[in-house]
């Protein structure tokens, strides 16, 4: 079994080799993300994308749980960037999730995948700092005098 196939995974592509494409053949594999270094060169020796007859590859699919998401990746990301993107977003909880839902449901605000990282980031650190802040003025009363307001 594929330790790709035991974890979370945040969203799954289906990366194709173009050269083979342009040739008339689909050949291609799902690919889990976030995925380790060894899991892409795996897929890309067993899709034939060699780097010397066959250099290129694009992406024909997406597939997620992050209503959305889609509509902003197309077919020739960059999968270091899509798998730093998978990686943030399995560091997200449920509220984090649905508040990135809600913003790339707004509307046409990016195009590229560094940007919805950028704002990941960002719902990220929002949620740490109101988390945070409330947490550290909390700490430093005297409990006596905090429940005596309550």
């Amino acid at each position: 079994m594929n330790v790709s196939d035991t974890r979370d995974c945040a969203f799954e592509a289906f990366i194709t080799n173009l050269g083979k494409y342009a040739e008339g053949q689909l050949v291609g594999e799902t690919l889990k993300f976030p995925a380790t270094t060894e899991e892409v060169q795996s897929l890309l020796k067993n899709i034939g994308v060699d780097g010397v007859r066959y250099e290129e590859f694009f992406i024909t699919a997406f597939d997620g749980d992050v209503m959305g998401l889609y509509d902003y990746l197309t077919e020739y990301e960059n999968l270091d960037e899509l798998n730093h993107l998978a990686h943030l977003i399995s560091e997200l909880d449920s509220d984090e999730i649905e508040t990135l839902e809600a913003a790339l449901n707004k509307g046409d605000h990016t195009s590229s995948v560094a940007a919805i990282i950028i704002a990941v980031a960002f719902s990220m650190a929002i949620g740490v700092f109101f988390g945070y802040y409330p947490a550290k003025k909390a700490a430093k009363m005297d409990p006596i005098d905090a429940l005596r307001y309550e």
